[in-house]
């Protein structure tokens, strides 16, 4: 549907019309959305970091398990957390632990 441009014969006035797309959400749903995956997000890092304070030579296998998450969602976390400075990984896959750094 175009804009509409409405006037009385004076043109003392103007209103224009711009209609949005039938799928455009308001930004108070839009901000609402993105706290609920913020929430799940930081809820889920927070599972992730729980595994590891609790058993640091926890594999990644073991944390998609347990958490019940993807492998893709638990290697983000994991990222975040390192890129964070709040978990670091001493040793290599077979033998090593996480290291709490904060």
């Amino acid at each position: 549907m175009p804009a509409r441009i409405d006037t009385d014969e004076e043109r003392s006035y103007f209103l224009l019309e711009i209609p949005c797309r039938v799928d455009f959400s308001s930004k108070s749903e839009l901000k609402s959305e993105l706290k609920r995956e913020l929430k799940g997000e930081l809820k889920t890092i927070k599972t992730i970091l729980d595994l590891i304070v609790k058993n640091p030579a926890i594999t990644v296998e073991t944390l998609v398990l347990k958490s019940g998450k993807s492998r893709t969602t638990v290697q983000k976390c994991i990222k975040k957390l390192k890129d964070g400075n709040c978990i670091k990984r001493e040793g290599g896959k077979n033998g090593g632990c996480w290291v709490v750094l904060m």
